[in-house]
């Protein structure tokens, strides 16, 4: 049905090879997250900071989509702790009187 939201926490998947286990389909699907996951808009203008400090909040490894443009604006800046992780190539844009993120010793922005 148009607008029905499905959920696949049921269904399984495995990966081939020796040694791989079999894991829900829901588990596999959150390997990656990306901040488009928690609302961020790559089109350079809608300010996308609840979503970049929504993400880290729910993991330690976040995807910034490469070819695309985020817009940070902020008074107060998303703190990327020890250990996160920020990757995939997108550009994020900075804008407010307070830098976008604080990075804590360990964190990695790529």
């Amino acid at each position: 049905m148009a607008g029905e939201t499905k959920h696949y926490t049921s269904a399984s998947w495995k990966r081939s090879g020796v040694g791989t286990v079999i894991r829900t389909l829901g588990s596999k699907l959150e390997d990656r997250v990306s901040v488009e996951d928690f609302g961020a808009e790559a089109d350079g203008n809608v300010n996308c900071a609840a979503a970049f400090a929504a993400a880290l909040t729910s993991t330690n490894f976040v995807e910034v989509p490469a070819g695309k443009i985020y817009l940070i604006n902020s008074d107060s800046p998303t703190t990327i702790a020890g250990g996160q992780r920020l990757f995939g190539g997108g550009t994020i844009k900075c804008a407010g009187s307070a830098s976008a993120f604080v990075m804590e010793s360990g964190a990695t922005v790529e």
